[in-house]
């Protein structure tokens, strides 16, 4: 979850949108681990915009073979002593500036950018910096989540800060800017297309309160209902992982690439 949604650090009641894109971030994840060069030292994988970390450690309980550096311009004092408190031990440790981290040049083996760059201004200057950066190498894999289809771009956006969202089309233009190689992209969660075009024709009617909490941050269903959402959202993606792998892009409210460094 995003800092600007945090009320509280152990929020008990995820959405279901964010639990399920926990397991496609997971399952995506695990695809470039078993795709990569085999190394005698643990992967070193770099979460970009961790938030609230809950992203972070459920994927270090999920790849405890691998360490894991959140970073976040964003935390206060205060959040970055309590993370790096909680996280003492782990294969997880939590900065908030590039020179913190302590590793070797060209150590980086995985950059996650997971719903992070919709929220920069000038994304492509950022993109390119983090591939400039001396932690990343050629073969460094990038992976990134967007929310899908400007046209889609609703109060929802506004509230959280999104600047833009994203077609293939457009993020593959943006990140060949930032000096990024496209390998993959696709769109999942299709089934949340409709609900929010739906939402989309409602505000034209009804206008929504910029200023209330976002939905993901607000999420009051219980965990039957929860569960529910979860399951039928990654039954979606992995639907669409089948169309895709036949060569068919089904839309979705969201968007994932895959990329490297151009060389």
């Amino acid at each position: 979850m995003d800092l600007s949604e945090v009320v509280l650090f152990d929020n008990a009641a995820r959405h279901p949108w964010e639990l399920a894109r926990l397991q496609v971030v997971k399952e995506t994840l695990a695809s470039i681990l078993d795709n990569a060069n085999p190394k005698a030292e643990p992967f070193q994988i770099l979460d970009i915009g961790c938030g609230d970390t809950f992203v972070i450690a459920k994927l270090a309980e999920y790849f405890p073979q691998a360490r894991f550096i959140g970073l976040d311009i964003n935390f206060t004092a205060e959040q970055l002593s309590t993370f790096q408190e909680k996280y003492t031990g782990t294969n997880v440790t939590i900065h908030k500036s590039w020179d913190a981290i302590e590793l070797e040049p060209s150590a980086i083996d995985v950059v996650l950018l997971l719903d992070v760059i919709e929220h920069i201004e000038d994304e492509i200057s950022f993109m390119s910096s983090v591939a400039d950066n001396a932690l990343i190498r050629d073969d460094t894999h990038f992976f990134i989540t967007v929310p899908a289809y400007q046209s889609l771009f609703a109060a929802h956006d506004v509230i959280l800060g999104h600047f833009r969202r994203y077609t293939s089309t457009s993020l593959k233009k943006r990140l060949a800017q930032a000096g990024l190689q496209t390998e993959m992209t696709r769109y999942f969660f299709s089934t949340l297309l409709f609900p929010r075009l739906a939402q989309k024709l409602i505000e034209k009617i009804k206008p929504r309160d910029v200023q209330a909490g976002s939905d993901v941050a607000n999420w009051k269903g219980g965990e039957g209902t929860s569960k529910l959402i979860k399951n039928i959202l990654i039954l979606d993606y992995r639907v669409g992982s089948f169309f895709k792998a036949i060569g068919i892009n089904i839309p979705g409210l969201s968007n994932l690439a895959l990329c490297k460094r151009s060389v």
